[in-house]
């Protein structure tokens, strides 16, 4: 994936990816425990949801955000 395409969410995944980082950032959850799995059969999105949802949407937000990110090779 390159890099502009991560800085520009996927309106298609908009409510998805929102439920994600929502889920993720739960207050009073240990982080520990803020696990989120995306499952489903193949074919129905579940990368595009990662890259252009909530990756896009971490690295938009990142300078204000408690988020470290880091690439992989």
């Amino acid at each position: 994936m390159r890099d502009d395409d991560r800085a520009r969410p996927n309106r298609q995944h908009d409510r998805e990816a929102r439920d994600v980082l929502h889920r993720l950032e739960r207050p009073g959850s240990a982080a520990a425990t803020r696990i989120v799995a995306i499952v489903g059969p193949s074919g129905v999105g579940k990368s595009s949801l990662i890259r252009a949802g909530v990756i896009a949407r971490l690295f938009l937000d990142i300078a204000g955000s408690r988020w470290d990110l880091l690439r992989s090779s």
